[in-house]
């Protein structure tokens, strides 16, 4: 992700979380980085199973909300991890079903307008050899 953003390091970068779920990536980053605290994280899930309540209760279609408050912010990196496959797998992702084109519209409205100009979409896919 860095290397997207020569001379700005990781940790001043606005970033949204989308999908955190138990803020899985911000324990591990604290872990790895515990000197460089993510000062501009907002961390987001549907169903938020956080016990510090730091993550913001949020559904990805409310973010295509203009008048959503999260919605107004700009922010340099948008990260998930198996976001997109949790949208495909869940809804199917069937193109003659409204509710899962609407999803994936939603979405990508909503990071158009939340990204700085300059900004990036990461998805991370975490997979287990079996």
């Amino acid at each position: 992700v860095e290397r997207d953003f020569p001379g700005r390091p990781f940790s001043e970068l606005a970033i949204l979380e989308l999908g955190a779920g138990a803020g899985f990536f911000a324990l591990s980053y604290a872990e790895v980085f515990p000197h460089l605290p993510l000062k501009n994280l907002l961390q987001t899930d549907t169903y938020p199973r956080d016990d510090a309540g730091a993550i913001t209760q949020l559904d990805v279609a409310d973010l295509s909300r203009e008048d959503h408050p999260i919605s107004r912010h700009k922010f340099d990196v948008v990260l998930s991890i198996d976001l997109l496959s949790c949208l495909a797998f869940g809804r199917g992702l069937d193109p003659d079903d409204e509710d899962d084109v609407d999803e994936m519209r939603h979405l990508d409205q909503a990071l158009a307008r939340m990204l700085e100009p300059g900004g990036k979409y990461y998805d991370f896919m975490a997979c287990a050899p079996y």
